[in-house]
Protein backbone atom coordinates (compact mmCIF):
# COMPACT_ATOMS: atom_id res chain seq x y z
CA UNK A 1 0.00 0.00 0.00
CA UNK A 2 1.32 3.43 -0.97
CA UNK A 3 -0.20 6.55 0.58
CA UNK A 4 0.75 10.08 -0.45
CA UNK A 5 -0.05 13.44 1.11
CA UNK A 6 1.50 15.25 -1.89
CA UNK A 7 -0.87 13.59 -4.36
CA UNK A 8 1.93 11.70 -6.12
CA UNK A 9 2.54 7.97 -5.85
CA UNK A 10 5.61 6.23 -7.29
CA UNK A 11 6.63 2.61 -7.09
CA UNK A 12 8.97 0.05 -8.64
CA UNK A 13 8.21 -3.59 -9.36
CA UNK A 14 10.86 -6.26 -9.91
CA UNK A 15 10.05 -9.53 -11.65
CA UNK A 16 12.14 -12.68 -11.88
CA UNK A 17 10.97 -14.74 -14.86
CA UNK A 18 11.93 -17.89 -16.74
CA UNK A 19 12.07 -15.88 -19.97
CA UNK A 20 15.17 -15.19 -22.00
CA UNK A 21 15.63 -11.98 -23.90
CA UNK A 22 16.09 -14.06 -27.05
CA UNK A 23 12.73 -15.78 -26.51
CA UNK A 24 10.33 -12.97 -25.80
CA UNK A 25 9.24 -10.20 -28.17
CA UNK A 26 6.07 -8.82 -26.56
CA UNK A 27 4.75 -8.90 -23.00
CA UNK A 28 1.94 -7.33 -21.04
CA UNK A 29 1.74 -6.21 -17.43
CA UNK A 30 -1.63 -6.32 -15.66
CA UNK A 31 -2.30 -4.15 -12.60
CA UNK A 32 -5.26 -5.21 -10.46
CA UNK A 33 -5.58 -2.23 -8.16
CA UNK A 34 -7.91 -0.32 -5.87
CA UNK A 35 -8.06 3.43 -5.52
CA UNK A 36 -9.07 4.96 -2.20
CA UNK A 37 -9.55 8.61 -1.35
CA UNK A 38 -11.59 11.30 -3.09
CA UNK A 39 -11.26 9.76 -6.56
CA UNK A 40 -14.77 8.33 -6.70
CA UNK A 41 -16.20 11.79 -7.37
CA UNK A 42 -16.46 12.67 -11.05
CA UNK A 43 -14.28 15.76 -10.88
CA UNK A 44 -11.29 13.92 -9.38
CA UNK A 45 -9.06 11.36 -11.07
CA UNK A 46 -5.53 9.99 -11.03
CA UNK A 47 -3.20 9.96 -14.03
CA UNK A 48 -0.84 6.97 -14.24
CA UNK A 49 2.21 6.49 -16.43
CA UNK A 50 4.62 3.58 -16.70
CA UNK A 51 8.35 3.08 -17.32
CA UNK A 52 10.57 0.07 -18.03
CA UNK A 53 14.31 -0.30 -17.43
CA UNK A 54 16.60 -0.98 -20.41
CA UNK A 55 18.93 -3.90 -19.62
CA UNK A 56 21.81 -2.54 -21.72
CA UNK A 57 21.88 1.07 -20.49
CA UNK A 58 20.07 0.87 -17.15
CA UNK A 59 17.95 3.83 -18.21
CA UNK A 60 14.23 4.03 -17.50
CA UNK A 61 12.22 4.35 -20.70
CA UNK A 62 8.59 5.53 -20.80
CA UNK A 63 6.13 2.96 -22.08
CA UNK A 64 4.67 4.82 -25.05
CA UNK A 65 3.06 4.37 -28.46
CA UNK A 66 1.01 1.44 -27.19
CA UNK A 67 -2.68 0.96 -26.44
CA UNK A 68 -3.04 0.95 -22.64
CA UNK A 69 -6.51 -0.08 -21.54
CA UNK A 70 -8.36 -0.07 -18.25
CA UNK A 71 -11.28 -2.13 -17.01
CA UNK A 72 -13.48 -1.00 -14.14
CA UNK A 73 -16.57 -2.42 -12.51
CA UNK A 74 -19.76 -0.41 -12.96
CA UNK A 75 -21.95 -1.31 -9.99
CA UNK A 76 -24.99 0.37 -11.54
CA UNK A 77 -24.80 -1.96 -14.55
CA UNK A 78 -23.35 -4.90 -12.62
CA UNK A 79 -20.67 -5.47 -15.25
CA UNK A 80 -17.09 -4.65 -16.17
CA UNK A 81 -16.45 -1.74 -18.56
CA UNK A 82 -13.41 -1.79 -20.88
CA UNK A 83 -11.87 1.39 -22.28
CA UNK A 84 -8.71 2.17 -24.27
CA UNK A 85 -6.73 5.13 -23.00
CA UNK A 86 -6.53 7.97 -25.55
CA UNK A 87 -3.37 9.32 -23.87
CA UNK A 88 -0.79 6.88 -25.24
CA UNK A 89 1.54 6.00 -22.38
CA UNK A 90 -0.78 7.33 -19.67
CA UNK A 91 -4.12 6.22 -18.31
CA UNK A 92 -6.74 8.01 -16.24
CA UNK A 93 -8.25 6.12 -13.31
CA UNK A 94 -11.27 7.42 -11.39
CA UNK A 95 -12.88 4.25 -10.09
CA UNK A 96 -12.37 2.38 -6.86
CA UNK A 97 -11.46 -0.93 -8.53
CA UNK A 98 -9.56 -1.06 -11.84
CA UNK A 99 -7.57 -3.52 -13.92
CA UNK A 100 -4.95 -1.80 -16.11
CA UNK A 101 -3.30 -3.61 -19.05
CA UNK A 102 0.02 -2.18 -20.24
CA UNK A 103 1.58 -3.73 -23.40
CA UNK A 104 5.38 -3.95 -23.43
CA UNK A 105 6.60 -4.12 -27.01
CA UNK A 106 10.16 -5.02 -28.05
CA UNK A 107 10.62 -6.49 -24.59
CA UNK A 108 13.78 -8.24 -25.80
CA UNK A 109 15.60 -5.12 -24.64
CA UNK A 110 14.04 -5.14 -21.18
CA UNK A 111 14.60 -8.75 -20.07
CA UNK A 112 18.04 -9.34 -18.61
CA UNK A 113 20.11 -12.47 -19.24
CA UNK A 114 18.91 -13.78 -15.89
CA UNK A 115 15.24 -13.11 -16.76
CA UNK A 116 14.63 -10.07 -14.56
CA UNK A 117 12.25 -7.28 -15.63
CA UNK A 118 11.96 -3.94 -13.82
CA UNK A 119 8.85 -1.74 -14.05
CA UNK A 120 8.20 1.72 -12.58
CA UNK A 121 4.84 3.47 -12.25
CA UNK A 122 3.84 6.97 -11.24
CA UNK A 123 0.40 8.30 -10.35
CA UNK A 124 -0.60 11.93 -9.82
CA UNK A 125 -3.86 13.54 -8.74
CA UNK A 126 -5.14 16.91 -7.53
CA UNK A 127 -6.74 15.02 -4.63
CA UNK A 128 -5.13 12.92 -1.95
CA UNK A 129 -5.44 9.21 -2.70
CA UNK A 130 -4.10 5.78 -1.86
CA UNK A 131 -3.23 2.94 -4.24
CA UNK A 132 -3.56 -0.69 -3.22
CA UNK A 133 -2.11 -3.28 -5.60
CA UNK A 134 -4.05 -6.52 -5.20
CA UNK A 135 -2.00 -8.25 -7.91
CA UNK A 136 0.50 -7.41 -10.63
CA UNK A 137 1.07 -10.01 -13.34
CA UNK A 138 3.64 -10.09 -16.13
CA UNK A 139 2.74 -12.34 -19.07
CA UNK A 140 4.19 -13.17 -22.47
CA UNK A 141 1.74 -12.32 -25.22
CA UNK A 142 3.34 -13.50 -28.46
CA UNK A 143 4.16 -16.92 -29.85
CA UNK A 144 7.78 -17.81 -30.52
CA UNK A 145 8.10 -18.34 -34.27
CA UNK A 146 11.88 -18.52 -34.51
CA UNK A 147 14.87 -20.51 -33.30
CA UNK A 148 16.00 -18.75 -30.14
CA UNK A 149 19.48 -20.31 -30.42
CA UNK A 150 19.97 -19.04 -33.97
CA UNK A 151 18.69 -15.48 -34.15
CA UNK A 152 20.83 -14.76 -37.23
CA UNK A 153 18.40 -16.91 -39.22
CA UNK A 154 16.06 -13.93 -39.38
CA UNK A 155 14.65 -14.05 -42.92
CA UNK A 156 12.07 -14.83 -44.03
CA UNK A 157 10.04 -14.12 -40.88
CA UNK A 158 10.84 -16.90 -38.43
CA UNK A 159 13.82 -18.10 -40.45
CA UNK A 160 14.12 -20.91 -42.99
CA UNK A 161 16.65 -23.14 -41.27
CA UNK A 162 19.88 -21.78 -42.72
CA UNK A 163 21.91 -18.56 -42.49
CA UNK A 164 22.33 -17.31 -46.04
CA UNK A 165 21.93 -14.39 -48.43
CA UNK A 166 18.31 -13.72 -47.41
CA UNK A 167 19.39 -13.06 -43.84
CA UNK A 168 22.28 -10.82 -44.89
CA UNK A 169 20.10 -8.77 -47.24
CA UNK A 170 17.45 -8.35 -44.55
CA UNK A 171 19.94 -7.08 -41.96
CA UNK A 172 21.52 -4.73 -44.51
CA UNK A 173 18.06 -3.42 -45.48
CA UNK A 174 17.33 -2.69 -41.81
CA UNK A 175 20.72 -1.02 -41.21
CA UNK A 176 20.66 1.83 -38.69
CA UNK A 177 17.06 1.07 -37.71
CA UNK A 178 15.62 -0.35 -34.47
CA UNK A 179 14.16 -3.43 -36.18
CA UNK A 180 14.10 -6.03 -33.43
CA UNK A 181 14.40 -9.04 -35.76
CA UNK A 182 17.51 -7.74 -37.55
CA UNK A 183 19.13 -6.71 -34.24
CA UNK A 184 20.84 -10.10 -33.87
CA UNK A 185 23.93 -9.08 -31.86
CA UNK A 186 24.39 -9.34 -28.96
CA UNK A 187 21.81 -11.99 -28.07
CA UNK A 188 19.65 -9.42 -26.28
CA UNK A 189 20.26 -6.79 -28.96
CA UNK A 190 21.45 -3.25 -28.41
CA UNK A 191 18.58 -1.31 -29.95
CA UNK A 192 20.19 -0.52 -33.31
CA UNK A 193 21.00 -2.60 -36.40
CA UNK A 194 24.65 -1.94 -37.23
CA UNK A 195 27.95 -3.38 -38.42
CA UNK A 196 28.11 -5.92 -35.60
CA UNK A 197 24.79 -7.41 -36.71
CA UNK A 198 26.04 -7.76 -40.30
CA UNK A 199 29.26 -9.38 -39.08
CA UNK A 200 27.24 -11.80 -36.93
CA UNK A 201 25.41 -13.02 -40.03
CA UNK A 202 28.64 -13.32 -42.02
CA UNK A 203 30.36 -15.25 -39.23
CA UNK A 204 27.47 -17.71 -39.08
CA UNK A 205 27.20 -18.05 -42.89
CA UNK A 206 25.89 -21.46 -43.93
CA UNK A 207 24.94 -22.45 -40.39
CA UNK A 208 22.07 -24.90 -40.11
CA UNK A 209 19.34 -23.67 -37.76
CA UNK A 210 16.76 -26.42 -38.00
Amino acid sequence: ENVSSEFVIEGELYFETAYKCSQTRDMQIMFDCRMEGDLTSLENEALFEFFIQHTQTGEWTPVENVAIDVMWFDASQDKWIWEVSPLGNRVIVNQRRSVIHVPLEKSKYYISNSGSVNIRFRGTSPSEFALLLDAVTLIETDVIQFNEDCLVDCAPDGGDGVVDLKDLLYVVAMFNSDDITADVFPSCGDGTVGIRDILEVVQNWGRSCQ
